[in-house]
């Protein structure tokens, strides 16, 4: 089993450089990390989400330090589907195994039609690259309902088996869902946890 950081909070929550507080986390015995990565521009927030053209000295610094990805959250403001290429670029050079994306925001029927076409074109691509897609659950898409379901699991639905789940176990229960019940539920697809003290 892999343990890691997942590295949002680390670098926003700090003054130290970024390579210092990559450090701490080796120095605290962690050998993944989990970055954020931004497939379109988020200006101001290039500290927390890597710009692709950044990637290359980044991971230089991460396999410098000895910490290893294996998995990374993605933001793009494009639909996801315009970006395949470049996340089956990234599983192919930097060993990526799983890419993580969260529920739209916009949770109109249309909305979630859309992202879930434009995610099913990027997990076939990546399952051919070795890698997958995981849907990240928040407090809002648990608390939300769809047909009697969470909007995260009805999301789960609408990709047919194939994009994975990366709970995060305190949004469940942020969300009302009791973190044992929405694991055990889902147990086929989830390919990683998110704890939180």
């Amino acid at each position: 089993m892999d343990l890691g950081v997942q590295l949002f909070g680390v670098l926003y929550n700090t003054d130290r450089t970024e390579e210092a507080a990559l450090a701490e986390l080796k120095a605290l015995g962690y050998d993944f990390v989990e970055p954020c990565i931004a497939l379109d521009p988020i200006p101001g927030m290039e500290k927390v989400f890597w710009p692709v053209d950044s990637l290359p000295e980044r991971f230089a610094l991460l396999r410098r330090l000895g910490l290893w990805v294996s998995s990374a959250h993605i933001a793009a403001a494009a639909p996801l589907n315009t970006h395949a290429e470049t996340l089956c670029a990234l599983a192919d050079n930097y060993g990526i195994r799983a890419f993580v994306v969260k529920t739209p925001r916009d949770a109109d029927d249309c909305a979630l039609h859309g992202a879930s076409i434009a995610w099913l074109t990027v997990a076939d691509a990546l399952a051919a690259h070795g890698a997958s897609l995981l849907i990240h659950n928040e407090a809002a898409d648990i608390a939300a309902k769809r047909d009697g379901k969470t909007l995260c699991e009805h999301m789960l639905d609408l990709c047919q088996g194939r994009v994975g789940l990366q709970v995060d176990v305190g949004w469940a229960m942020a969300g009302g869902e009791p973190p044992l019940a929405f694991l055990r539920r889902n147990r086929d697809l989830v390919k990683s946890v998110h704890f939180k003290e």
